[in-house]
């Protein structure tokens, strides 16, 4: 399936990248199955679980933050952040 970029947040989206990320884990809703096109948008939606591409360590949202930061390198990276993100339930 696939996520436009119209379909990712309420906000206007100008890099998919600082969105998402290769190996992202995203929990997302179908909104045309003849397409299948999914869609992001909302609080619930979002990247439930990401990788460091650094070091490949699981990233942890930074407090107060739309922000994941890795523990291991320290990297931070922008992403459309699920409410449930972290949480192991998708």
């Amino acid at each position: 399936a696939a996520i436009h970029v119209s379909n990712v947040k309420e906000a206007y989206v100008r890099d998919m990248s600082n969105e998402f990320g290769i190996s992202d884990i995203i929990k997302g809703k179908v909104i045309n199955l003849e397409t299948m096109r999914l869609t992001t948008s909302g609080a619930e939606l979002g990247v439930m679980k990401a990788l460091c591409p650094n070091c490949h360590t699981s990233m942890v949202k930074d407090q107060g933050k739309d922000k994941l930061k890795c523990p291991s390198c320290g990297n931070i990276q922008n992403r459309k952040i699920a409410a449930g993100f972290g949480t192991g339930i998708i």
